[in-house]
């Protein structure tokens, strides 16, 4: 008997943090919350959320600590594992990456890598300080020796907030692309502009930009310009990406028997409905009263 490979399902969000241009940059958006809770009905092994979680772009800690608290409450509805990527907004100076650091640093740090079901995925920090829109030196060759040893992995995916292959001044493509290549990464996922899209595929790799999980749109909506989120499944040595507009994947009893009884009587109490005119009558009165138990709340 053949040993069945061990299929796997995978969430990707971009870009779910508030609208710094709003009055309340700490609540997440509703977007994200409908994304987080469409997550759970579908049920993937794990999701990942590719950075800019919170507005940011403050250096003050208290406000800093009511941003993360309110994501973190967020991201706790979720039935599922999850893992995290920094944007430019949650680590846009020292101070807030250290802030970063101290609450996530052992569970999510700045770049790293994690398995499941025999594929590598790899999240990597275009924001470092000092280093932004920029691969380090640090961060290259930490990612050469984690290239290495995932070359058994079934599938390899990176993760990064910017999708610095686009940035003429990253070194993108002259030092890490090559990389993707060498070890046949199977798809790079960029965020950070409110779109998806998925740029040319190089060398066999795959790059797909994602980042509609809740911030503002600024795009419209035939250039990529909705609120989204991306599934991965893998199936043998196949991987494939679908995009889900948030809002469209409903709870199972969004249509129950019990709805469907309650519509019909109501609907049965309404059509048979007729006037009796007195005889002789030449017109219609000019008001009727009727009363309609409606069994909807």
């Amino acid at each position: 008997i053949p040993v069945k490979v061990p299929e796997g399902q995978y969430l990707v969000m971009g870009d779910n943090r508030p609208d710094i241009r709003g009055e309340d940059a700490i609540t997440p958006p509703a977007e994200f919350t409908r994304a987080l809770d469409e997550a759970n009905l579908l049920d993937p092994d794990l999701v990942v959320l590719n950075g800019d979680l919170i507005a940011g772009y403050v250096h003050y800690k208290p406000r800093l600590k009511e941003m993360w608290d309110a994501f973190d409450l967020a991201v706790s509805r979720l039935k599922m594992p999850y893992y995290q990527v920094v944007g430019n907004h949650d680590v846009s100076s020292r101070a807030m990456q250290n802030v970063y650091a101290e609450r996530y640093g052992k569970k999510f740090p700045l770049y790293y890598s994690f398995d499941h079901g025999g594929c590598r995925f790899i999240a990597l920090d275009s924001d470092v300080d000092g280093e932004y829109d920029h691969i380090g030196k640090a961060q290259l060759e930490w990612l050469k020796k984690d290239l290495e040893t995932a070359k058994e992995a079934r599938k390899i995916f990176v993760f990064i907030h910017k999708p610095l292959w686009q940035f003429a001044e990253s070194n993108w493509m002259r030092e890490l692309h090559p990389l993707m290549a060498q070890y046949g990464v199977d798809t790079v996922f960029g965020g950070h502009f409110h779109q998806y899209y998925k740029d040319k595929t190089r060398d066999n790799v795959r790059y797909i930009v994602s980042g509609g999980a809740g911030a503002e749109i600024y795009f419209k909506d035939i250039a990529g310009g909705f609120f989204h989120f991306l599934t991965v499944t893998v199936r043998d040595k196949r991987a494939s990406i679908a995009v889900v507009r948030t809002g469209g994947v409903e709870n199972e009893d969004v249509v129950t028997s019990d709805f469907l009884n309650k519509a019909e009587s109501l609907k049965s109490a309404l059509i048979p409905l007729s006037v009796r005119l007195e005889r002789g009558a030449t017109a219609v009165p000019e008001k009727y009263g009727l009363v309609i138990a409606n069994p909807f709340s």
